[in-house]
């Protein structure tokens, strides 16, 4: 690239600008390896934005493709353990299909490169206008995308825990669109800084900073108020157990009876406490249960103040045939079954096959684990002693709608129960906490995790981890969390300010063509 004087500056040459685009997908992930790397999120997306500067619509796909194919090659890496142990699936065939996956979640940036190329190029390159369509049209890419792994960019903030406490207006979104915005900035300076005259991009500049001082002068005051709320709130005690079972004596039927005596066992002990909820990990019950089971005989003394939440599986006849589904029952000291939660939101290649249905032969790739229904039941499960959980099994805790929809119903604490032993030793169980953690922010709300190899934890209210169990050793945490009562505005609206992004880029894209048609045939109708 060379410095312009007048003329515009040309686009890069296919392999530069793939370049640029894979890089781009290396900065984007990043934060989601190495937490303390979350700094690099406020100018990934500059790469991207070079290499699709001036191409055509359909290099600008591909730019986009590949930077999205490239994040997410190296955050699911963990996929392919995933897909064999979980999925049954052979190992070969797991790297052909953790590729294809990656492929096919890569192209939610497509919509991204695609909406900045239909621009033009001097918005995006000096005015505020461009600068926030750049931002909003980020936002919207990954708002109308759905996701294995949702990366929302805004998630990986969350060390900067003042500015995102305004995730209870707009979202874990509006960080995304805080941070694209940055990007678009330094994308602006950049070009500003190679062409002569300099002209740099100064309302696109005060608009950062300003947004910037926005989301921090609502936060700090924010922060502070839910943590006096915090400090006058009613509590509850709870425990939450973390057996540390091994992956391979989990689902050995043999030692069945043995994990759960000592989930059982580590009850008893926390028991002495007196919490008013016990908790277990995903399918700690590992003895499948029948959807008729009303009573699951407990061998050890539980105060009457004290409930059970077991996870388990459980098959429902259906004729000749069963339903299966992942569940987290609730108990009553004596083991009389109160009520059950089955998981809504099934993990692909894990607990289902992707259109097995209307290919029966995939199933032979995959054995029988693979193929669980999902739930249709009340998102929220309540106690004789009145408190109201919301129940989140596995990676259901990643979803905003779910414990959105929880909280709206009446849930004082989101309980996700969740075995990451499936992961290994790898990323995997860091990232789903890290993903988890907005949640609590969204909704005002404690959430509580009860894991069988880790990351057991408490999150408060504000998004903190309050307690942590460390990963692959046996622990029981047992903690007074505050129940708040007030329902936020996310809570009760949701992705607002997201669909605003939405319209905005919409509108933006379609209103000079429509504005030309309109003068066309107006012309015409004048003649």
């Amino acid at each position: 690239m060379h410095t312009e004087t007048g003329n515009p500056l040309p686009p890069l040459a296919l392999r530069s600008a793939s370049v640029l685009a894979a890089l781009s997908g290396v900065l984007l992930i990043l934060p989601f390896r190495i937490e303390a790397a979350f700094p690099v999120t406020w100018f990934a997306l500059v790469p991207l934005l070079l290499a699709i500067r001036g191409q055509s619509l359909r290099r600008a796909a591909v730019l986009g493709l590949l930077a999205g194919t490239v994040a997410h090659l190296l955050g699911v890496y963990w996929l392919i353990g995933t897909m064999v142990r979980f999925g049954g699936i052979y190992t070969p065939i797991s790297y052909v299909l953790y590729v294809i996956i990656s492929i096919a979640f890569g192209t939610i940036y497509i919509p991204y490169t695609l909406a900045c190329r239909l621009l033009p190029q001097r918005y995006l390159d000096s005015s505020l206008r461009g600068a926030l369509f750049i931002a909003a049209a980020f936002t919207a890419s990954e708002f109308i995308f759905p996701g294995l792994f949702p990366w929302r960019i805004g998630y990986s903030q969350i060390p900067l825990l003042a500015l995102v406490q305004i995730a209870d207006l707009i979202g874990a979104y509006g960080i995304t669109f805080l941070t694209v915005l940055a990007s678009a900035v330094l994308y602006q300076m950049f070009i500003a800084f190679r062409r002569q005259p300099r002209r740099y991009p100064w309302r696109s500049a005060v608009a950062l900073f300003t947004t910037f001082a926005v989301f921090l002068g609502y936060g700090v005051p924010r922060l502070a108020e839910i943590r006096d709320r915090m400090a006058g709130s009613e509590t509850m005690k709870i425990a939450l157990l973390q057996p540390n079972v091994a992956f391979d004596e989990k689902f050995d039927p043999a030692l069945a009876d043995r994990n759960i005596e000592e989930l059982f066992t580590m009850s008893a002990t926390a028991a002495v406490e007196q919490p008013a909820l016990i908790i277990w990990p995903e399918t700690g019950y590992r003895k499948p249960l029948s959807s008729e089971t009303t009573h699951i005989d407990v061998p050890v003394a539980i105060p009457a103040a004290s409930y059970l939440y077991l996870g388990a599986n459980v098959f429902e006849q259906r004729g000749d045939g069963y339903n299966a589904y992942n569940s987290v029952l609730a108990l009553t000291p004596d083991g009389t079954v109160l009520g059950r939660y089955d998981k809504r939101r099934l993990f692909p290649f894990g607990e289902y096959l992707p259109f097995s249905d209307v290919f029966p032969v995939l199933k032979k790739i995959s054995g029988p684990i693979s193929d669980f229904k999902a739930g249709t039941g009340p998102p929220i499960q309540t106690f004789p002693n009145g408190y109201v959980v919301g129940p989140l099994i596995c990676y259901e805790d990643i979803f905003p709608v779910l414990s959105r929809h929880a909280v709206r119903d009446g849930a004082v604490v989101l309980v996700n129960v969740t075995n990451d032993a499936w992961f290994g030793d790898t990323a995997a169980p860091h990232q789903h906490l890290q993903l988890a953690l907005f949640r609590s922010i969204e909704n005002r709300r404690p959430m509580v995790r009860a894991t069988n190899t880790g990351l057991t934890a408490v999150i408060s209210p504000t998004g903190e981890i309050t307690a942590r169990a460390a990963p692959f050793t046996d622990a029981i945490i047992i903690e007074d969390i505050p129940l708040l009562s007030l329902q936020t505005f996310y809570t009760r609206h949701g992705d607002v300010f997201a669909v605003l992004c939405l319209l905005a880029v919409i509108i933006t894209i379609s209103w000079p063509p429509l504005l030309r048609f309109y003068r066309s045939t107006n012309r015409h109708t004048t003649q």
